[in-house]
């Protein structure tokens, strides 16, 4: 493995094990507790931010294997708030353990697919569902850093009402 991959791989892992070792502290009693209160654009409750990253980390995983290909798959117009507020609406009678487990296991497809992706690959560009243009590479860390970041507001907002 090179030292670009292997940087790259050691920086998923230490993202990951910041996400596993706070989804492994909640119970289905937290499923509910507000994360995102009105003061965000939505109310989000645990059980929305989780549904919120599974379909997040298989997306992004799509997409970056697109982008590894040549292929550009977001388009131009796509409305990332809309969907987002889609993929949480529809996502209200999924198991929030099981949205939990997809979190957990798909990050070893995204291991996999690091493991796979040529190195010249990760400098492939495509756009973000953010809007901006990412690399193959820039795709693994905004992918590590955007559960990370969501877990972290979980995380607080989970000991905030722990008390």
């Amino acid at each position: 493995m090179s030292e670009r991959k292997a940087k790259l791989r050691e920086y998923l892992q230490e993202k990951h094990d910041c996400v596993v070792s706070v989804l492994d502290r909640l119970t289905s009693d937290d499923w509910t507790a507000t994360v995102y209160s009105p003061d965000h654009a939505a109310t989000w409750t645990i059980h929305d931010v989780l549904a919120h990253l599974a379909d997040s980390t298989r997306g992004q995983l799509r997409n970056a294997r697109l982008i590894s290909k040549g292929e550009d798959p977001i388009p131009p117009e796509f409305d990332l708030q809309r969907w987002n507020k889609r993929v949480v609406s529809k996502a209200v009678e999924e198991n929030t353990g099981e949205l939990a487990d997809t979190i957990r296991n798909t990050f070893a497809a995204w291991i996999e697919f690091l493991d796979e992706v040529p190195e010249d690959a990760l400098d492939n560009e495509g756009r973000h569902p953010g809007g901006q243009t990412e690399s193959v590479e820039g795709y693994l860390r905004v992918y590590a850093s955007h559960e990370a970041n969501h877990i972290a507001d979980l995380e607080k907002s989970f000991n905030e009402a722990a008390g």
